[in-house]
């Protein structure tokens, strides 16, 4: 199923990234008078019990949709829709209604099922000090989020992600108009000042991949400007998007650059070029070394990428 708003409510999009709809209790009516209860992996047993291929089926399919891991580009494009682009506005009202799903359900329902974890496997309990303000005095607490660590060690990372996305869209200023993007060029490059406009893009001639339209690249890369890194900074400003496009597809002279973040997630940044390897390839006239040829677009315009990021591009 495409994460979409119009086929996802919002609630049912934050309990599948946190991981919260594998473990929460689903309900399977059966001929109208008899229910079936239990988590995912629970009915996913009692499916391999029973005979009732219907039964097994419908299972089957739940867990499916429940277990699928969504990208972060799939996550982005999910929050722009619900919010219209980013609109400051929505973007207030999706975070209050994250941060109200993070205490009121995700994290008591987490911390519960830690906590349980750990005492059924007889685990030594974490725990913290801290001032007591009604008996005023140090004491000690169960650190749930260790153990939420523990035994769910995945659950909230993608959670998280779109939350610290939504917040840094706040922070972040308005960089550019929806039909205008103002660019220039590096210092050291004759500090020659241009503007680019939606109409410029679209007349703009891709010399370095004549069958692909630089407006077409645009939209591929412009993630880099959404995609965080651990720290929540972005990858890349709409300004060095535009240095990067202007200097890669049309003067076909690479300016190298720093990505706009003090650390990047090789991997994250690898994948975004990759795809654009995997879904452009097959419109190459010459495929000869034609993977070495969309990993230089990668490797010539931005520093610390080597022949080990080759070796792992796919990954």
């Amino acid at each position: 199923m495409i994460l979409n708003p119009n086929n996802i409510s919002f609630s049912d999009f934050l309990a599948k990234i946190s991981g919260l709809a594998e473990i929460e209790q689903h309900t399977i009516l059966i001929n109208y008078d008899h229910e079936i209860k239990g988590t995912i992996h629970e009915l996913k047993k009692l499916a391999n019990e029973i005979d009732n291929l219907e039964l097994k089926r419908f299972i089957h399919e739940l867990n499916n949709e429940y277990k699928r891991e969504y990208s972060n580009i799939e996550i982005l494009n999910y929050l722009a829709e619900l919010t219209n682009d980013f609109e400051t506005e929505r973007v207030k009202v999706a975070l209050f209604e994250m941060e109200v799903f993070e205490n009121m359900e995700l994290e008591e329902t987490f911390n519960e099922l830690a906590s349980l974890q750990y005492h059924n496997n007889n685990w030594e309990v974490p725990t913290y000090k801290a001032f007591n303000p009604i008996l005023k005095r140090m004491d000690s607490f169960e650190d749930y989020k260790k153990m939420r660590k523990r035994v769910f060690p995945f659950a909230f990372l993608s959670f998280y992600f779109a939350m610290g996305f939504l917040k840094n869209s706040l922070k972040k200023e308005a960089e550019s108009k929806k039909n205008e993007f103002k660019i220039k060029s590096s210092p050291t490059k004759d500090n020659r000042k241009y503007n680019l406009s939606n109409k410029d893009l679209e007349d703009l001639q891709n010399n370095l991949i004549p069958k692909i339209k630089i407006t077409d690249v645009y939209n591929h890369f412009n993630v880099l400007t959404k995609t965080t890194n651990k720290n929540n900074e972005f990858y890349l400003t709409q300004e060095q998007l535009l240095i990067f496009i202007k200097s890669v597809f049309i003067d076909k002279k690479p300016i190298k650059q720093d990505f706009n973040c003090q650390g990047i997630t090789k991997k994250t940044v690898r994948k975004i070029f990759y795809n654009f390897y995997f879904y452009n390839r097959k419109v190459e006239s010459n495929q000869t070394k034609i993977k070495r040829k969309y990993f230089n677009i990668l490797n010539q315009a931005f520093h610390g990428f080597n022949e080990n990021d080759y070796t792992d591009f796919a990954k």
